[in-house]
């Protein structure tokens, strides 16, 4: 079980103006598909769940794909960090996951959003 860790920013790849790949060291993090990790700034009180974006199979490195929200804590306070500089990482939680008898049956999943642009 992963506890509440500090991990060294490798990257941040910013895609648009308001999206960005966060890649993390992932020294011994576990985790699987379907779970959500808890990111914060260090020394801040507020962190926010984002799912995992890199596979389970790599072992060097965890990325998150991360929308910076107008006026959002730590999606644009992340954004703004550089190589080397870290955040708190805890986690991983949920459920969301499929059994291993259930890999070859056929799902469809629906979502939506707050439809805020």
């Amino acid at each position: 079980m992963n506890t509440l860790q500090r991990v060294a920013i490798l990257h941040i790849r910013h895609l648009t103006d308001s999206t960005y790949i966060l890649r993390t060291k992932r020294d011994k993090f576990e985790f699987i598909p379907g779970q959500c990790v808890n990111i914060g700034l260090v020394g801040g009180a507020v962190n926010r769940e984002y799912s995992t974006y890199s596979s389970v199979q790599e072992k060097k490195y965890l990325e998150f794909l991360i929308r910076k929200v107008e006026g959002g804590f730590v999606s644009v306070g992340v954004s703004k960090l550089k190589p080397g500089q870290e955040v708190t990482l805890d986690g991983a939680y949920g459920r969301f996951t499929l059994r291993e008898e259930d890999i070859k049956k056929k799902f469809v999943f629906i979502a939506s959003g707050t439809g805020i642009a």
